[in-house]
C-alpha cells in the first residue's frame, strides 16, 4: 500500500474502524486516541492509519487488562484487538487474500495426493510381498478419500 494510502483524516479513521469492526469508534474517541498518542499530522491534516492502529490496539489490550472480569466483555476485546491486528497486517502487506490462501491449500493438497499415489509405487518397486503391496495400497486409498473428504469441508 502506498504510504499516501496509510494517510487518513480522524473522519476517514473513524470511518475506517466503523467499517473493520462495528460499530467502530467515535471521531472524539479518534482524536482522544491521537492526542494521548501524540501523533503528528502531516501537512495535509492527516495522520498515519497504521501508528493509529498500532496505538489503537494497544490501549484496547491494556484497558482489557485491568477490565471487567467478564468474560464475554473480556473475549470481545480480545477479538477486536485481533481484528486491528489483522487490519495492520494488510496495510502493511503481510496477509494473504482468500485467493491466495485457496491457491495454497489447492497447491499443498495436490502434492499430497501426488506424494501418496507415489507411495504405492515405491512399496512394489522395493518388495516383492504382495500382501505388504495390498496393505499399502488399501492403506494409501483410504487417506486419500480422508484427505478429499476433509479437504471439501
Amino acid at each position: 500500500m502506498k504510504s499516501n494510502e496509510n494517510r487518513k483524516s480522524v473522519i476517514e479513521i473513524s470511518a475506517y474502524l466503523r467499517d473493520a469492526m462495528p460499530p467502530g469508534i467515535s471521531e472524539t474517541s479518534v482524536r482522544s486516541h491521537i492526542r494521548r498518542a501524540d501523533l503528528k499530522k502531516d501537512s495535509k491534516g492527516k495522520y498515519s492509519l497504521t501508528e493509529f492502529l498500532e496505538i489503537y490496539q494497544r490501549a484496547k489490550a491494556s484497558d482489557n487488562q485491568y477490565a471487567n472480569r467478564d468474560p464475554a466483555k473480556r473475549r470481545k476485546t480480545e477479538l477486536e484487538c485481533e481484528i486491528l491486528q489483522e487490519k495492520l497486517n494488510q496495510i502493511r502487506g503481510e496477509a494473504i487474500t482468500k485467493s491466495e490462501h485457496e491457491r495454497i491449500l489447492v497447491e499443498s493438497h495436490s502434492l499430497v495426493k501426488k506424494r501418496l499415489l507415489n507411495l504405492h509405487n515405491e512399496v512394489a518397486q522395493r518388495t516383492s510381498d504382495v500382501e505388504a503391496v495390498k496393505a499399502v495400497q488399501s492403506l494409501v486409498v483410504d487417506l486419500f478419500h480422508h484427505l478429499e473428504k476433509d479437504f471439501s469441508e
